[in-house]
């Protein structure tokens, strides 16, 4: 689930502008998060989507993913982590 930097904005237009800060994982059997990746100072990304790694056998054996944009550097770039263990390190960054 992601998260943005502050409350939801208050005009339309900032409101189909936006981009999240990081996201989260939440275990709904605990009702609490159980890791969070945040994407750095000045930088956002898009909505996270999860991709099943071919063979999977658990719920979270898979991949994160998402664009990216750094705003220092006005660039993108595209990023996927390990959902199983949430590492903030990307396994993927191209």
């Amino acid at each position: 689930m992601t998260y943005l930097e502050s409350m939801l904005p208050d005009t339309q237009l900032e409101k189909d502008n936006m981009s999240a800060r990081g996201f989260v994982k939440f275990n709904t059997e605990l009702m609490q998060v159980v890791a969070k990746i945040d994407f750095g100072e000045n930088v956002r990304g898009g909505e996270v989507f999860f991709q099943e790694r071919e063979g999977a056998t658990t719920e979270d054996d898979g991949y994160l993913m998402t664009y990216m944009y750094d705003m220092r550097t006005d660039s993108s770039y595209f990023e996927m982590w390990d959902a199983k263990t949430m590492s903030e390190t990307p396994v993927l960054r191209a």
